[in-house]
């Protein structure tokens, strides 16, 4: 079991046990699924979509939703807030 799936696993028996609530910002939308009850997707700091999570998952409004099903391959992609993004080239 990955590190990532350990932490999650903790997160939602802490809340299960004693009752507490997060506010669980992630671009992996099958994740934020997994662990919350309901969800916000933002996209250029506006709210496009919010309800309960299956349903924003399941059937997403925005066609920004879906693309946070893609998960980030590199630290770079994920720092600069997508997958295309490449890090820039320093100069000598």
């Amino acid at each position: 079991m990955s590190t990532q799936a350990q932490v999650i696993n903790l997160l939602a028996a802490l809340r299960a046990e004693l009752g507490v609530a997060y506010l669980f910002i992630a671009h992996d939308i099958a994740v934020v699924r997994h662990i919350s009850h309901r969800v916000v997707v933002l996209y250029r700091g506006r709210v496009m979509e919010s309800g309960p999570a299956a349903e924003v998952c399941l059937r997403p409004s925005h066609p920004y939703t879906p693309r946070c099903r893609i998960r980030r391959s590199s630290a770079s992609a994920a720092r600069c807030g997508g997958p295309r993004c490449r890090p820039r080239r320093r100069r000598p």
